[in-house]
């Protein structure tokens, strides 16, 4: 667990959640450090046991300084701090955290979730482990498509192969099958198959989202 041997680092850009892991561990370690910014981590002469970072911040240390990311890696634990809206756009770095700390569940929470963390373990959110749970947090991306996008994906959800759907909507199979990867990547299915299946799970939800539907 965080103790009085712990050197602790907090980079977080919302005040209220550090604000709550302050308050979670002030009392509970060596050292409490907080930093504006990866260039004000990186410059800082001791390297800390513990990293709490946001997900921007990793993002910005993963992307920039991948050599100081891993020797902050080998250093210490890497405690990655992001709410439930943003583990499917986070997926990509969620291997490259230790562990997870949802900021959903956080508040007077902190000192046990970072101690989880450093055995580099996570304590999951119920809608994380449910497929309903991983819909609900998909749906809201939905505004991230473009029409011909929704219209695909509906298509999908019906069984459809990238020739149908093209017919269906009067566009060239290349152009279809353009649409089909982008809207995979925004709203971060592993392949087509997935996609159909959320689909056909929330057609009734996909079609009230303001696009037009197809295929009566």
């Amino acid at each position: 667990m965080p103790d009085m041997t712990s050197r602790v680092a907090i980079l977080v850009s919302s005040a209220a959640i550090d604000s709550a892991l302050s308050e979670g561990l002030w009392d509970h370690v060596q050292e409490l450090s907080h930093y504006p910014s990866v260039g004000a981590l990186l410059q800082a002469a001791i390297q800390p046991d513990i990293l709490l970072i946001d997900l921007p911040h990793f993002s910005l240390l993963r992307e920039r300084e991948p050599v100081a990311c891993l020797r902050l890696s080998r250093r210490g634990r890497i405690l990655l701090v992001l709410s439930l809206a943003e583990t499917l756009d986070a997926a990509p770095l969620l291997p490259f955290a230790d562990a997870w700390i949802f900021t959903d569940s956080i508040r007077g929470r902190a000192r046990p979730l970072v101690t989880l963390g450093r055995e580099a373990h996570t304590a999951l959110p119920p809608q994380l482990l449910s497929q309903s749970g991983i819909d609900q947090m998909r749906l809201p991306l939905l505004d991230r498509l473009s029409p011909a996008e929704h219209r695909c994906l509906l298509a999908l959800g019906q069984g459809l192969n990238n020739r149908n759907i093209g017919k269906a909507l009067g566009l060239p199979e290349a152009t279809v099958k353009s649409l089909v990867r982008s809207m995979l990547s925004r709203l971060h299915f592993r392949n087509r198959t997935e996609a159909g299946v959320f689909a056909a799970r929330n057609q009734a939800t996909i079609q009230s989202a303001g696009h037009d539907r197809i295929l009566h």
